[in-house]
């Protein structure tokens, strides 16, 4: 009902991620992406925004730009989103006292 896409069993992320970003016509600074496995260390560096839950494995921690205080499971997905929000009220409070 979200209209969501959903890809199991992927062996490269960053093919899946490549192909969706080129079908919707965005770049890499238009992308966010959340991931918690070492296969997800590529895209979560390629996003201007990444984030990783609180338990995610080492290797996806150090390639996310927003390390989450929730768990996978217990919230990550929500604080991020919300994460993405506060980022953009900041940028657009900025926008408005520029002018």
């Amino acid at each position: 009902k979200l209209g969501c896409t959903v890809e199991v069993r992927v062996i490269d992320k960053l093919d899946v991620v490549e192909k969706w970003r080129k079908a919707m016509g965005l770049c890499w600074k238009e992308v966010a992406y959340l991931g918690n496995e070492d296969s997800d260390a590529e895209c979560l560096k390629k996003a201007s925004m990444s984030a990783v839950p609180a338990d995610a494995c080492p290797a996806a921690q150090k390639a996310a730009s927003y390390i989450c205080r929730s768990n996978g499971g217990r919230g990550a997905v929500r604080e991020f989103a919300e994460h993405i929000l506060l980022l953009m009220e900041k940028v657009n409070s900025a926008g408005k006292n520029l002018g």
